[in-house]
Order: structure tokens, then sequence, then C-alpha cells
């Protein structure tokens, strides 16, 4: 059986290292590939590069996204469901702000002042920003550990990640979207409340695996590595009919 490639989709300021620990999920001959947003003119550009890096690939591919990247992820599911065979997604949303009838986002007015902030101090937005994803009992672990992976882009491509934010609305993508997720959650999410992936459980359309993750913040793959590990990787033998994942050592 000719194994998927897996295409990883980083969350806002970060690169696709982020989930590096996360290879060993998988089978030991798998393909990886990743899309960053570093150097974007405008919001089109994030589903752009990601179809241009999906249909670079033969066969189907498994799509792992964060936060923005599981945004991301979901419109390539929806616009390439030839393409895309499953998702895995942590911390996600169909809507980063609040609407009409959804609760579980930001005001927009709190996006929109981090737009005004990132012209006058990228790196202390940026600062923020990191520290606010970790639960106040993984912050002294786990902080100085993402800090070298924060993409610490230009000001103007990290704006642009925010307009993607208040932009995009995929609460009605979600009711079509035919293939599996598997939705990974921190009980103390304060960027993406868990609840967002308790909607998008509810109002998918395909088979739905919700995990929720008992004091972790909005980064669980870093914080709850192994037990996201063996989730990934049973998520994967499951769906590929595979007994077990080859070991990467």
């Amino acid at each position: 059986m000719q194994e998927e490639t897996i295409l990883w989709l980083p969350g806002w300021g970060f690169q696709a290292e982020v989930f590096a620990a996360l290879d060993a999920a998988f089978p030991c001959d798998s393909i990886f590939c990743s899309v960053n947003w570093q150097a974007l003119e405008k919001t089109e550009d994030m589903l752009t590069r990601a179809k241009t890096i999906l249909n670079t690939v033969e066969g189907k591919v498994l799509v792992v996204g964060w936060s923005l990247g599981a945004m991301v992820a979901l419109e390539l599911a929806f616009e390439c469901p030839e393409k895309v065979s499953r998702l895995v997604l942590f911390s996600p949303t169909s809507s980063f702000i609040k609407r009409d009838s959804y609760e579980y986002g930001w005001d927009e007015r709190v996006l929109k002042r981090m737009k005004k902030q990132l012209r006058r101090d990228v790196d202390q937005v940026l600062v923020d920003f990191e520290a606010a994803m970790f639960s106040q009992s993984e912050k002294n672990n786990y902080l100085k550990k993402i800090q070298t992976i924060c993409s610490r882009d230009h000001e103007q491509s990290l704006a642009t990640g925010l307009d993607y934010l208040l932009e995009t609305d995929l609460r009605e993508n979600i009711k079509i979207i035919m293939q599996p997720m598997l939705l990974i959650h921190g009980s103390e999410d304060t960027i993406c409340p868990e609840e967002a992936s308790l909607y998008m459980k509810q109002h998918a359309a395909g088979e739905v695996r919700r995990i929720i993750l008992d004091g972790a913040g909005h980064i669980p793959f870093i914080t709850e590595e192994e037990r996201v590990i063996r989730e990934l990787a049973r998520f994967y033998c499951e769906l590929t009919g595979s007994e077990t994942v080859t070991s990467r050592s």
C-alpha cells in the first residue's frame, strides 16, 4: 500500500517546524510537506499556497492543521475533496471571531487592535501571543521551547494573517466536508475555546473524533506530545487499515 503524504499547516506566526516531533506518529516511509505563512501579501495567498503544494503531490494527502492552519485545512478539504483524504486539526475553529449566532470566537475589535499594535512593535505582539497559548500550569515548562520557532515575520505578512482570521467563516463549509476528522483541543485553550471544535463536530457532514486534553492550552501537540502522537498513530492506522506504525528509531 502506498503511504499517503502528510501536509503540515502551522498557526499564525509560526513555521511548520512546530510540528517536528509529530513525524513519529506516521510510518517511517511517509512523505512530509509543509506550508509556511511568511511574506504574505493578501489573504487569498494562504489557500493558494496550500493548494499549490497539494497539487504537487501524487495521490491522497492527510492534512494536519493547527489553529489558523486548521482553517486553511478545512478550506482545502472543501475545495479539493479528491486530494484530501482526512484531516487532523489542533485547536480548530470554523470562525475565529464571533458572528451572528456564533459566540465561540474573539471580538473582532481585539484582532483589529492587534493589527495596529503590529505597526508599533511586532516582537511584543508575538511575545504576548505566545504567552497566551499556554495554560497557567504549562507556561513555565514550555514557553521558551516555542520561542525559537515563532516566525518573527514581517509586520505586513502577519497583518495579512490576522485579516484572514477576521474574514474567514467556514461554518457552512463544514456542513459539506465529508472527510474523516480528528479534532484535538485543550480544555484551557483561551485562543480557540474548546466549544469551537464541539460546534464543528456537531455540524460536520463526515465522521469526527474529538479529543479534549484536560489542562492543555492552545498548543497541545507540544505540551501533551506523547498522548498526541499515540492518538495520531491510532487515527492513521484505523483509517488506513494498518496494524501499527513502524518505529522511527
